[in-house]
């Protein structure tokens, strides 16, 4: 974005500077978590003084209201994407996700009936499926495809955060404050996120040119170099006609979702996406009841029991981003699986009868769970959405250079149409995220209903297992070889 004066010329160099956009789309990340999981300790209080329910179906409604969210984030993901693409200025798209969420939080928190609860939360949801799509895309755009993976490690360490602190948040202020002060709270933290937003001047020039053009563009304003100096720099950087392969005179425009559900990379990556969430939700429907029936635990051991398994993906994220960064997905994202594999296993072990000696070898595994998960995190995105460098002679990047995208692009030039398609890639791997989410709890809860909690830890860990096996055969590979314009 050139600086043409006006409001965007007071204090432009901080403004567009890198770290104060990611700054921004992490704190409205953040937030997306954070309102997800806000409601949970206010929801009985609702319930009881609000809505007037009756206890026999508290549950059912407490259920139907969780479950609404991922649901809707589930079936509006893909148009999001898409529509995201259509709009010229992220910050456009941004700014209407995150009043969306202002909408739906206000919604909830004025709803005296069920259905203006449930729209509330459909709204919240639609808001948050927008700002984490626009958001991961404009954290693309500002620090360049090779450097995501690292970005989103420290990122992903902030935003899922969210999901810890917002219900101790909630919780307390509820507790100290009463029930509106609770829901000003969130929707200050909204307000914030807004007003950022609007402070923030967004720079795409790595979408769509590379770093020495902008450079050189940037000179021309400075008035440093003449524009023909210019011209000759951008020619170096720039592909010459011969360099884009054959030449056709019509480019047939191919339907992207149809491409990437096609290639077995990008199938491999969404599936690792759908299994890390899977994996982690599992715990949410299970770990509760099963640890205060058979330990006798109350509310502080499971909180901590939760900590543990959050505290690996908050500690070690950035460097396992830099990791995914430097190496490609395959090797971590494998070793992440197979190893939660092998915790999943000892997860199943102990009971109440295993004494002292049961309950650390079950913490030791949720602990040894989060560190996989860690390892998993991302790797759809990242697989699929993210360029990395290929370093001369590093064998193990040999077929891992770049993502699927990138890898489809260069095969056939100009196959998803004008634009990267960033937000529709983002928005696909956020529908295998989101339907985790939602089946996970429900296929856990009947295979521990239907068999016990030790054979459907079993089963969660063969899921690893099998799907760590075929990350390690897929990812990181090069799309088939008759992928080709005549074909």
């Amino acid at each position: 974005m050139a600086w043409n004066g006006g409001v965007d010329s007071v204090g432009y160099s901080w403004r567009s500077a890198p770290w104060f956009i990611i700054t921004c789309i992490a704190i409205a990340l953040f937030s997306t978590n954070f309102l997800y999981s806000y409601i949970v300790p206010i929801l009985p209080v609702m319930i009881r003084d609000r809505l007037h329910i009756d206890e026999s179906h508290a549950q059912y409604t407490t259920s139907l209201v969780l479950s609404v969210h991922a649901f809707v984030g589930l079936i509006t993901s893909l148009p999001t994407g898409y529509i995201a693409d259509k709009i010229p200025s992220r910050q456009a798209s941004f700014l209407a996700a995150l009043t969306a969420e202002a909408i739906g939080t206000i919604l909830v928190m004025i709803s005296t009936n069920v259905p203006v609860l449930l729209i509330g939360r459909s709204v919240q949801a639609i808001g948050g499926n927008g700002a984490w799509i626009v958001g991961l895309a404009t954290v693309a755009d500002t620090v360049g495809q090779e450097n995501t993976g690292k970005v989103l490690g420290g990122v992903s360490s902030f935003f899922n955060s969210g999901l810890l602190l917002g219900p101790m948040l909630s919780g307390t202020l509820l507790h100290l404050f009463g029930y509106w002060p609770t829901w000003v709270a969130a929707i200050t933290v909204l307000v914030i996120d807004i007003l950022m937003r609007l402070v923030m001047i967004e720079d795409r020039s790595k979408d769509n040119k590379g770093e020495v053009s902008t450079e050189a563009s940037e000179d021309v304003e400075s008035g440093t170099v003449d524009e023909q100096d210019v011209n000759e720099r951008t020619a170096l950087i720039s592909p010459s006609p011969d360099d884009l392969g054959p030449k056709t005179d019509n480019i047939l425009v191919e339907n992207f979702y149809r491409v990437i559900l096609t290639n077995p990379r990008a199938i491999a990556g969404l599936l690792c996406h759908f299994t890390a969430a899977f994996i982690l939700v599992t715990f949410d429907t299970t770990l509760p009841l099963y640890v205060t029936t058979e330990f006798g635990w109350g509310p502080a051991e499971v909180s901590l029991t939760f900590l543990i398994l959050q505290l690996p993906s908050l500690v070690f994220s950035t460097f396992v981003g830099t990791l995914k960064d430097r190496v490609g997905t395959r090797v971590p994202t494998a070793l992440g699986f197979i190893s939660s594999a092998v915790f999943l296993a000892l997860v199943g072990l102990p009971d109440r009868s295993s004494g002292y000696i049961g309950r650390v070898i079950y913490l030791v595994a949720i602990s040894g769970i989060g560190i996989g998960w860690t390892l998993t995190a991302g790797c759809g995105i990242i697989e699929i959405t993210r360029r990395l460098k290929a370093l001369p002679g590093n064998d193990l990047l040999a077929n891992s250079h770049a993502d699927v995208m990138k890898e489809l692009e260069d095969r056939r030039p100009g196959r998803f149409g004008p634009n990267s398609k960033l937000s529709s890639g983002y928005s696909i791997c956020k529908v295998c995220f989101t339907l985790g989410t939602l089946l996970g709890p429900v296929a856990t809860g009947f295979m521990t209903r239907s068999l016990g909690y030790s054979y459907m830890s079993y089963g969660v860990g063969i899921l690893s297992f099998v799907v760590g096996v075929l990350a390690a055969i897929f990812l990181g590979r090069k799309p088939a070889s008759n992928d080709n314009p005549e074909h």
